[in-house]
């Protein structure tokens, strides 16, 4: 016999909204996921980004420049961006907006090299109800992305940090699936707006290689539209 077993599969996705731990939640997390029919395996987006080709690093550097004495002057970074190059580095990651933003990019492209601009979302952030959180979120990256979309050496736009692993330490269940689902609307939604923006670059998103992985991948390409992984 198979052992017992709780099934935590949401019935009545208006379950979240009717639910007495939040007060009012945001109405598009009441819709339904709309599962993807994917069409062939390959991606053009992905070929002309050249990511079989990319030899990059994370550029972390300067990142909580408000706390520390690292400053990324022309200077600094004409030194760094010199020895990337000397190690065959085509490619760096780069977290925004940043107030290093037309340094780091401006600078990069002078050496030929490739940026991947990587937007950082915060796993402890609310998707049920921190509505005024998510929304100064979404446009601040659109802004980043209307801003920058027009220079050359920016290969892709990237969401950073696996979210859906993050809220697995910050809630259990069924808490944890409402957070899951809403982060997963939100981001849909968020995409979405990116590519009209920006049609011509790839998106990726990062996932780690913590345990369930596999699980969290498969449901990420079962429901929205991106590019390409970033394992981290």
């Amino acid at each position: 016999k198979n052992p017992a077993s709780l099934d935590w599969k949401l019935s009545d996705y208006k379950a979240i909204t009717n639910s007495s731990n939040y007060k009012d939640p945001p109405a598009y997390i009441a819709k339904k996921l709309q599962r993807l029919t994917i069409k062939g395996q390959s991606s053009p987006l992905k070929a002309q980004a050249g990511f079989d080709s990319i030899k990059g690093v994370n550029f972390k550097k300067g990142q909580q420049w408000y706390k520390d004495y690292y400053v990324l002057t022309r200077k600094t970074l004409l030194k760094d961006f010199e020895n990337l190059k000397a190690l065959k580095i085509n490619t760096l990651k780069h977290y925004g907006p940043s107030v290093y933003d037309e340094n780091v990019l401006s600078i990069s492209s002078e050496f030929g090299l490739k940026t991947m601009y990587s937007f950082w979302i915060n796993g402890s952030i609310n998707f049920v109800t921190d509505t005024l959180t998510l929304l100064k979120l979404e446009k601040d990256i659109l802004k980043t992305v209307k801003t920058h979309k027009n220079r050359d050496n920016i290969i892709s736009w990237n969401i950073g940090n696996d979210v859906l692993a993050q809220l697995d330490h910050y809630y259990n269940k069924p808490v944890l699936l409402h957070q899951q689902f809403a982060y997963t609307k939100w981001l849909d939604r968020l995409l979405s707006k990116i590519k009209i923006e920006d049609p011509s670059r790839p998106v990726s998103i990062d996932i780690s290689t913590e345990l369930g992985a596999q699980s969290r991948a498969s449901f990420l390409v079962k429901y929205l539209q991106f590019d390409a992984f970033g394992i981290i």
